[in-house]
């Protein structure tokens, strides 16, 4: 098997193993077993654990944080920038990313939604390598639609909406079911604009509430 493929079957088996069990629940050699490798495949390629998961995060990661800045520059270049347009470059890629038909995407959502749940020592650098960068490129933007907006309630109310949006797909066949229906692609659409509208009137008000 080429080095190349033999990573991405090794990253696609991990990535579901983070998912379901966390780090401290995953085992190398159910890892491998899934992947039908030998352990020496884990140490040949990333020679730990936490180098693995970091690998799997960063390849998750990156591919939306790409999305989401792409966006925001886009909504920047056909200006005026506007609430709706950062709440939507936030929100898009990973409500795109649950709504893809492959089990791998949703993977990466349960995997992220319980990322709070890595030792510290991984948690650091994840937040500093991969979501720290991102966070103050959208928390500035934040500040340029809401100008009376602190930079601390920015990063605040990002993180409100990072955090909702990981939470509310996670659970999007659970509150299907309060409502007596299939978890169907209507469903989750209407969430998803359900979602944003809240995130919008919400920092709208906090916005309002600031010029006071």
């Amino acid at each position: 098997m080429p080095k190349t493929e033999t990573i991405d079957r090794l990253l696609m088996h991990a990535l579901r193993a983070f998912a379901e069990h966390g780090f401290s629940g995953a085992s190398l050699r159910t890892i491998v077993s899934d992947a039908g490798m030998p352990l020496a495949t884990v140490h040949n390629h990333f020679q730990s654990k936490d180098a693995l998961y970091l690998a799997v995060i960063e390849d998750c990661l990156a591919r939306i944080n790409r999305q989401r800045i792409a966006l925001l520059d886009a909504a920047r270049a056909a200006q005026p920038l506007t609430l709706r347009a950062v709440v939507d470059a936030i929100v898009d890629p990973v409500a795109r990313c649950w709504a893809a038909p492959d089990d791998a995407n949703r993977y990466f959502v349960l995997l992220v939604r319980q990322l709070g749940g890595a030792p510290t020592r991984l948690l650091c650098r994840v937040h500093a390598e991969y979501l720290d960068h991102t966070a103050l490129r959208f928390a500035q933007a934040l500040c340029q639609v809401c100008p009376h907006l602190s930079q601390e309630r920015a990063v605040h109310h990002y993180s409100f909406l990072v955090s909702s949006v990981y939470h509310s797909l996670a659970q999007h066949e659970r509150l299907a079911g309060l409502l007596g229906r299939d978890s169907d692609a209507l469903h989750l659409a209407r969430l998803v604009d359900d979602l944003k509208a809240f995130a919008v009137a919400g920092m709208s008000n906090s916005c309002t509430a600031g010029a006071a």
